[in-house]
């Protein structure tokens, strides 16, 4: 029933989701994560925080050929069935039930150029003006004086390990993952 993406495939609308590459606290490996409905590349793109699988084998086209409301009821129904994570429903990390927004939508040239000439030349309100005055005030900005203590404390000690030297080996291993990371990334990509 499922298959694996190539971009070639999809014409029109379509239905997919990332599976899970490792057993987590809200699902085991192989379960989704995400559902979503697109067309194009929107399958390889990432959107709304939601990471794209590591692994090219973890995306998965659940239906292709569709118009876009049969994909929007496979959205909602494939959601509504795994039950979403904000909802404490289920094992999906989607923000909403599914079945909305459209694609390709463009408003209007006049509702655009009426926007714009609404927010052009607009000044600062006096209210948002005193606002942006005392959050300064309760939060200056470091002097440079404190800057440089902040710096000398920091000198030799590497982010995120208080007082530890990483060692050469340690340093050279995550070098050589985030090569093969940014590698099989531009791999999926292309």
């Amino acid at each position: 029933m499922r298959k694996k993406y190539n971009i070639d495939t999809p014409k029109d609308f379509y239905v997919y989701a990332y599976l899970r590459s490792k057993d987590g606290r809200h699902g085991k490996k192989g379960t989704p994560y995400y559902i979503g409905k697109g067309k194009g590349r929107r399958i390889v793109e990432t959107h709304n925080k939601i990471s794209l699988p590591p692994d090219g084998n973890n995306i998965v086209l659940i239906a292709d050929g569709l118009t876009e409301i049969g994909a929007f009821a496979i959205e909602r129904r494939l959601i509504k069935w795994y039950g979403r994570i904000i909802e404490n429903s289920g094992i999906l990390l989607n923000k909403s039930e599914g079945g909305e927004g459209s694609s390709g939508f463009k408003q209007a040239r006049e509702v655009v150029e009426a926007r714009a000439k609404k927010l052009r030349g607009r000044k600062n309100s006096e209210e948002l003006r005193l606002r942006k005055q005392l959050a300064r005030q309760l939060h200056p900005l470091p002097t440079a004086e404190t800057k440089l203590k902040i710096s000398k404390t920091k000198k030799g000690i590497p982010s995120g390990r208080k007082g530890e030297q990483s060692k050469e080996s340690t340093k050279q291993s995550i070098s050589s993952g985030m090569k093969e990371y940014w590698r099989r990334k531009k791999e999926r990509v292309v």
